[in-house]
């Protein structure tokens, strides 16, 4: 049961990580998008967008699954351990992180969420042969 306990915090740690990254790439690729400055590229990017957008939904539900497993088995798990070895200051520093880079996640997959919606609204307004305007909006 120890090792299964253990791959799942390994497991809840790596689906939060995967929030912030998958966000970022994505975020990243929009921008990319947007500054290449035609309405093809744009239009490429919103298309693959839900099939990118997957990994954010994998990451959460991740979260949300091994999240359970992990804080019904906390106090005799981890936080047993943490005390028995004096680093219970540690394991609440690490928490705090991980709360963060939950927060930052979300905050990222929201900001994509408003700037795939102005790319969709740039695309219907472009055609198909024009070029987009090179607003640097930056949300």
């Amino acid at each position: 049961m120890p090792v299964f306990l253990q791959m799942n915090n390994y497991f809840n740690d790596f689906a939060t990580a995967l929030l912030v990254t998958s966000a970022l790439v994505i975020k990243f690729l929009a921008r990319s998008a947007e500054r290449h400055g035609h309405v093809e590229a744009v239009s490429y990017f919103v298309d693959i967008y839900p099939k990118l957008a997957i990994l954010g939904r994998l990451s959460v539900w991740g979260m949300i699954i091994t999240g359970m497993v992990r804080l019904f088995s906390f106090q005799e798990f981890e936080w047993a351990e943490a005390v028995g070895r004096g680093q219970e200051g540690l394991l609440v520093f690490k928490y705090f992180l991980l709360f963060a880079a939950l927060v930052v996640g979300g905050y990222f997959w929201w900001q994509l969420l408003r700037k795939v919606g102005q790319l969709k609204e740039l695309v219907s307004r472009g055609g198909t042969n024009s070029t987009i305007s090179p607003e640097r909006n930056r949300s």
